[in-house]
C-alpha cells in the first residue's frame, strides 16, 4: 500500500517554493506580488490540506474498497 504522505509532501513543497518566489517578487512598482496576509493563508491552508489528506484518507478509503469488493 502506498503512504499517502508521500503524494503530499511533494505537492507541499512545490507549493511552498512557489508562495515564497511570488513573495518575494516584486512589481514595477515595488509591491510584491503576494502580500504577508496572502502569503500567512496559503501557509494555513498548505498545512491544513497536509494534515487532513491523509487522516481523511486513511479513515475512508478502507471502507471504500470493502463496498467495491476490493481486499
Amino acid at each position: 500500500m502506498v503512504d499517502v504522505t508521500l503524494v503530499t509532501l511533494p505537492q507541499v513543497a512545490a507549493t511552498l517554493a512557489a508562495a515564497l518566489v511570488a513573495f518575494n517578487t516584486f512589481d514595477p512598482a515595488g509591491q510584491r506580488l503576494i502580500d504577508t496576509r496572502l502569503l500567512n493563508v496559503v501557509l494555513v491552508l498548505m498545512l491544513t490540506t497536509a494534515i487532513l489528506g491523509p487522516v481523511l484518507t486513511a479513515r475512508f478509503a478502507p471502507p471504500m474498497r470493502v463496498e467495491a469488493g476490493m481486499s
